[in-house]
């Protein structure tokens, strides 16, 4: 019976292949996190600006229904004329899109759409806004995360998507990611205090 040799630096090999399982581990981490990661940041951006370019599109090519809808049906902040909304919401939701789709200024792009998102959920869904009026705030708050609609569980995801994004920003595939290492190279911290 002969003895596999154990290969140099093996931190978990198998003792009857020799197969150098940490190696393998290794690489499938290393092409998970460049192909992988990158892969995953791209369509997390284009999925949520397909979902907002094609709203965009129905309010802009049907505006008139858009500003009947924000003044009769929707409810508006105090602080938002219905018309001022029609136009915001539309412009938020045909430019943020552009902005992910090419990963350039795509943090400010997932804000704006976080914001919409927070809006249409927390004020301008039907429910929620006179619960607020009865100043029921937490109960109105907690019933829409414990209680929680098809369209609530969706605006949830988008602003889950948009945060995520904010976070983590566009991804290595993105315009933001060219420009930063083009011009600001790598920008850790100990570089900033010299």
């Amino acid at each position: 019976m002969t003895k596999t040799k154990k290969a140099d630096n093996c931190d978990f090999c198998c003792p009857i292949t020799g197969i150098n399982f940490s190696k393998i581990a290794r690489c499938k981490i290393y092409v998970l996190e460049t192909y992988g990661a990158p892969l995953t940041d791209l369509l997390m951006r284009l999925w949520l600006a397909w979902a907002f370019w094609k709203s965009g599109v129905l309010k802009f090519q049907s505006f008139d229904t858009t500003l009947t809808l924000f003044e009769y049906e929707f409810t508006m902040p105090p602080f938002l004329s219905p018309t001022v909304g029609a136009y915001a919401a539309t412009g938020v939701e045909l430019i943020a899109p552009i902005l992910l789709f090419f990963g350039f200024g795509a943090r400010i792009g997932a804000f704006l759409l976080l914001a919409t998102t927070a809006m249409i959920q927390f004020y301008s869904y039907p429910g929620f806004a006179e619960q607020l009026e009865s100043m029921n705030y937490w109960s109105a708050l907690s019933n829409s995360f414990v209680n929680p609609g098809t369209e609530s569980q969706i605006h949830y995801m988008w602003m889950l998507l948009a945060a995520a994004i904010m976070v983590r920003g566009p991804g290595k595939w993105s315009v933001d990611a060219y420009l930063r290492k083009r011009f600001l190279g790598s920008c850790c911290p100990s570089q900033l205090k010299k």
